[in-house]
């Protein structure tokens, strides 16, 4: 299994500053009642999932790699997770 810990520190190493305006703006978009959120591309481990589903009731992550999809279910916080190419 990856550690997806050393991914995360290495891309805010590299790209923090962009990182954090990304999380920014997604807060300030978040602030509307949603009420789902499809992430295309979420990987085991997305940037936004613990901020997205802590404010939208029903989440969906997708990715077209199975074992990320497997890892994900088992840790991940969306309300669900599907295996599919986009």
């Amino acid at each position: 299994m990856q550690d997806t810990g050393v991914l995360r520190r290495l891309d805010e190493r590299l790209f923090g500053e962009r990182l954090r305006a990304y999380r920014d703006r997604l807060s300030a978009e978040l602030a509307g009642p949603w009420a789902s959120f499809l992430d295309v591309g979420c990987g085991d481990q997305s940037y936004v999932a613990d901020e997205v589903a802590a404010r939208v009731p029903y989440t969906v992550g997708v990715d077209k790699h199975q074992a990320a999809i497997e890892r994900a279910r088992l840790t991940g916080p969306y309300s669900r997770y599907e295996c599919l190419d986009v």
